[in-house]
């Protein structure tokens, strides 16, 4: 045999597969490359694109570039709080090469940075067993412990997971105590240690036992086999105490277990309703006790799962804020709010207050200004907010210097003035009139200006820009400009500004001529308060003849334009005219009313056009109703267009062309019509579209209400509501007590709210339980009503029938009944005038209405069996002869 032949077949065969391996993973790592390269583009262009530093971590690992990985994560963690699993990734890859005090050090770090973003058990865990790792290199066993007791203080009440965390915290003890046991020199210190170990294995167990955690019935079983085992352990445990909290957090666990439950079954996405019903039962102190440790632990396992909810985050720190009261805490959350939602402007003036009440330095507060505003820029409210927010600052610390100290208090008040003056210049370049519309800013700097500065040419020049805001017409800046002259200005200043306003507003200048003539009243001479009155009434009476001009005008433009009369032969002579024209005129040429047609297409499509009924597309055809009178033919396309191809939609218009709120839609197949049907009260312009089958026949044609008439226990029914009330307000009001499925206000055909609204729950419990902590309750002002959804039912005319139904239907046009054909498709009209004598119809009627009577003995007083009069009866009767 050749060996060494094969031998070299062997080899070859192997440099080909290397060499392919090697081109395959250099492929791949080009392209990996050109995905870095991409990737790096895209956050120097946006360093906000979180998906962009997500996909590019991924990318540097496969490429294994640690120290580009490094400063990518450090990049990401500075635009955005890193979730634990980007966290425990970091982690895991720096524990591999750390292998110095230094770096392990760094690894530590890493645990404290991760959180501070998030309180995840998983992320506990792993900090707590590095930490046990590092036992053996010098560390102190007291560093491990003081970390569980942080672990177990802060995520140790989580139902869920928490025993994790008490069942680590033990084993770690357990270790301790073997050591003990292995390093005691004499019997006596043996003894000593084992019996303090043993006690703080017993406190675990105990502090465990007394809260409500899954499972915990096997704690209790692996307590009595611990005791058990060991030796004189029943001396460092009270077992009647631990009896009676253990029986109290199983009750305690009973009453959350199906939240518990439910959020074991839910998917992290969608658990925020069964969170929010949950911190509702444990801040109800009837309820769930309103522990505010458990509360918090609850608002941190909801913020894990929903770190972008900006609701969330604002209740989390409102029950800070007002329940726990510890301002490190709250200015901590509120920290971790703004990287969450960092577009939210309410997080970023409540950290600035909270930082001045802890006496933070005035550098920080002006650099936490300079965050703020980059992160809001894509808001038009959110900027103004956060510069008011530090001018109301600034104002205050004004007012702590003493007014003896003139050159400090002047220094203050030029320093606030240069500030408003960079605030007004900041929004008016960024955002123009949009950053400011209401002036707010002008406003609080005129106040200031009076009130402080005491400098009333600067307040006046301020309301002069104010006024040439946009304002000039408005009572209500008028009004707040001559009470601010009334309380800091003079007399002379404040008639001259009356006067000004009484001619230049134009919707309430009854407001200014009161205002007015109770200055006069108060401050001035029988003169000039005779003079206002004469000026008042002046331009009072101008302003009331204008307005009836006004309305006057506003009529005539609502009235349509009368057509010029003719006369009636005229009238029907044109007619003849045109219409022997538009006979005569045939071999191709086109008729009047035709070259009205092309001339004014516009016309015919703003008043509209008569579409014949096709029977053969009803299958296929929808009817939509309860539509806004402004929605677009497109918007309906978009929402319907998921059930299949439309052909066509023909929107309701009257004769002026005004859409009526509802119309039709064609599909291309009765299939995608039926699909459509599902699509029923689906919302456009927040209205409930609502949806039906296309059926021309009105007497089969289902009718009533869209909604159910009958009593739904999970339905509440509200009124006395503010109009102002919308959908997100009723959602934070009754979300606290259950999971809501619907939320309908109740509107005009304008879309303006009634004051009324439906909403409905997941189940009837949740229902009741709002009712009873909502009815009467006052909003905004008003005390509101709340109560089972019952609405009364719509009675129909018991005494008609079906048939009597159908005559009526038939005989309306002013027709008699009888058979519609008589009359055409739309029965008798009113131009269908009768020939016949009233007495003879009077008496046909009268004879018609007349219920026969049947005879069966006499068969000649039936009428129908009378003979003809000939016409010498007829002689007879007119000669009175027989």
């Amino acid at each position: 045999m050749d060996v060494d032949g094969e031998k070299g077949d062997v080899e070859m065969a192997s440099e080909s597969d290397s060499d392919d391996m090697s081109s395959a993973d250099e492929a791949k790592e080009n392209e990996l490359n050109q995905q870095k390269s991409s990737l790096l583009n895209r956050i120097k262009n946006d360093k906000t694109d979180y998906y962009a530093y997500v996909e590019l971590i991924k990318v540097l690992s496969e490429l294994g570039q640690l120290d580009e990985l490094r400063k990518i994560r450090e990049a990401f963690s500075e635009e955005y709080p890193l979730s634990p699993e980007l966290w425990l990734s970091w982690i895991e890859d720096e524990k591999k090469i750390a292998a110095t005090p230094k770096e392990k050090e760094h690894v530590k770090n890493l645990f404290e940075r991760a959180l501070q973003d998030y309180l995840s058990i998983d992320v506990w865990l792993e900090y707590v067993q590095f930490s046990i790792g590092l036992i053996g290199d010098g560390n102190q066993m007291e560093n491990v412990r003081s970390i569980l007791e942080r672990a177990v203080s802060l995520c140790g009440l989580n139902a869920a997971k928490g025993s994790l965390l008490w069942e680590l915290y033990r084993e770690f003890e357990k270790i301790v105590l073997v050591s003990v046991m292995e390093s005691c020199t004499s019997e006596e210190e043996t003894k000593t240690k084992k019996r303090q170990q043993k006690q703080r294995i017993a406190e675990t167990f105990r502090r465990q036992l007394s809260i409500p955690l899954m499972e915990m019935e096997n704690t209790y079983q692996e307590l009595g086999s611990w005791l058990n085992e060991e030796e004189n352990s029943s001396d460092v445990i009270d077992m009647a105490s631990l009896e009676a909290s253990y029986k109290k957090a199983l009750e305690k666990l009973s009453r959350i277990l199906s939240f518990e439950e439910s959020l074991l079954c839910c998917e992290p996405e969608s658990n925020l309703p069964i969170y929010q019903k949950y911190l509702s039962f444990e801040k109800n102190p009837y309820e769930g006790g309103n522990d505010p440790f458990r509360v918090r632990c609850l608002y941190e396992r909801a913020l894990v799962d929903n770190p972008l909810n900006e609701s969330l985050w604002d209740d989390y720190i409102k029950y800070l804020s007002d329940v726990v009261k510890i301002p490190e805490d709250t200015m901590h959350a509120c920290r971790r709010a703004i990287r969450n939602c960092p577009r939210e402007e309410e997080f970023w003036c409540h950290l600035m207050i909270l930082m001045e009440k802890s006496n933070r330095p005035r550098q920080e507060i002006t650099e936490m200004l300079n965050k703020a505003l980059p992160a809001l820029m894509s808001s038009e409210s959110g900027p103004r907010s956060v510069w008011l927010s530090y001018i109301y600052y600034l104002r205050r610390q004004l007012s702590t210097i003493p007014k003896e100290e003139s050159e400090k208090r002047t220094k203050g008040i030029d320093e606030i003035r240069e500030v408003v003056n960079m605030a007004f210049q900041h929004l008016n370049k960024y955002y123009g009139s949009g950053g400011d519309p209401e002036c707010l800013l002008l406003l609080w700097w005129a106040r200031f200006e009076a009130e402080t500065c005491h400098d009333l040419e600067r307040f006046r020049l301020i309301w002069t820009d104010i006024m040439n805001s946009g304002f000039s017409e408005s009572s209500t800046y008028w009004l707040r400009y001559i009470q601010m002259e009334w309380q800091y200005g003079d007399a002379k200043h404040m008639r001259k500004l009356c006067s000004r306003a009484l001619s230049s507003t134009t919707d309430s200048p009854e407001e200014i001529a009161a205002l007015w003539l109770e200055y006069e009243s108060q401050l001035g001479s029988l003169d000039s308060f005779l003079n206002c009155q004469k000026l008042c009434n002046e331009k009072l009476k101008e302003y009331s003849e204008k307005k009836k001009s006004r309305k006057l005008d506003d009529k005539k433009k609502k009235l349509p334009a009368k057509p010029e009369k003719k006369k009636p032969v005229e009238d029907a002579l044109s007619k003849t005219r045109e219409r022997k024209a538009d006979d005569t005129n045939v071999n191709g040429a086109t008729s009047k009313s035709e070259e009205s047609k092309k001339e004014s297409p516009e016309k015919s499509k703003t008043t509209g056009t008569f579409v014949p009924h096709d029977p053969s597309k009803d299958h296929r055809t929808i009817f939509i109703s309860n539509l806004s009178f402004d929605v677009e033919e497109d918007k309906v396309r978009e929402v319907l267009g998921s059930a299949g191809k439309i052909e066509e939609v023909r929107f309701v218009r009257n004769f002026r062309g005004q859409f009526k709120g509802f119309g039709y839609v064609v599909f291309s197949t009765d299939a995608e019509a039926k699909a459509a049907l599902k699509l029923d009260r689906t919302r456009i312009n927040e209205r409930a579209m609502f949806i039906s089958e296309c059926n021309p026949n009105k007497l089969s044609r289902k009718t009533g209400l869209r909604f159910s008439t009958n009593m739904e226990k999970n339905k509440l029914f509200i009124k006395g509501l503010p109009l102002s009330a919308d959908k997100v307000a009723l959602e934070k009001l009754f979300s606290p007590y259950g999971i809501l499925q619907d939320i309908r206000i109740v509107t005009y055909r304008n879309g303006h709210s009634k004051g009324m609204a439906y909403i409905e729950f997941e189940d009837e419990t949740s229902a009741a339980h709002a009712l009873l902590k909502t009815d009467g309750l006052e909003i905004e002002g008003k005390t509101i009503s709340v109560a089972i959804s019952n609405p009364p039912e719509r009675k129909n005319n018991p005494s008609l029938t079906a048939s009597e139904v159908s005559i009526s239907a038939i005989a309306l046009g002013g027709g008699k009944g009888g058979d519609k054909s008589d009359f055409g498709s739309r029965g008798r009209g009113r131009t269908q005038l009768s020939f016949l004598p009233r007495v003879v119809a009077t008496a046909q009627s009268s004879d018609a209405n007349r219920p026969e009577k049947m005879d069966v003995t006499d068969s000649t007083s039936n009428p129908s069996t009378k003979k003809p009069l000939s016409n010498a009866d007829f002689r007879s009767m007119l000669l009175n002869t027989k």
